[in-house]
């Protein structure tokens, strides 16, 4: 009977993959090396096939919907017009996962549930962000 060689004998050398860092050039503690990585790479890619569609003439800007949406992906501001209100200007569909419970909490029925079409999220998206959006050009 023979026994298979041991790791690290004459008949199989032990390989290692190099590490990424030694103790010389290891970046300093807590230093995020690739910075906004959650906000600007997150495109949704888990949406389910389904997306709240926004009506703004009947929204009454209760603020529910944000409440329980988990990806915190609605947009607010100010009304502009004096008053110390916010408005909901919309919905950055990069960061919504489809999941509908603002559908289903909306008192007035603005948010509806609506099939996902190619292309529809990014003609009617209002980015959250927009000092990270790339300048888009009006064909």
């Amino acid at each position: 009977m023979t026994w298979p060689p041991a790791p690290g004998g004459p008949g199989r050398p032990v390989q290692r993959a190099a590490p990424a860092f030694g103790y010389l050039d290891a970046p300093i503690g807590g230093v995020i090396l690739d910075s906004g990585n959650s906000v600007v790479k997150n495109l949704s890619t888990s949406r389910q096939g389904f997306l709240p569609a926004y009506d703004p003439d009947s929204c009454v800007h209760c603020g529910i919907c944000d409440i329980v949406c988990p990806d915190l992906c609605f947009v607010w501001s100010d009304d502009g017009e004096g008053e110390p209100a916010v408005r909901l200007h919309g919905i950055d569909y990069h960061y919504c996962k489809g999941c509908l419970k603002c559908t289903d909490a909306c008192p007035t029925g603005s948010l509806t549930e609506l099939r996902e079409e190619d292309g529809w999220a990014e003609e009617n998206r209002v980015p959250l962000f927009p000092w990270l959006e790339p300048e888009r050009e009006t064909v």
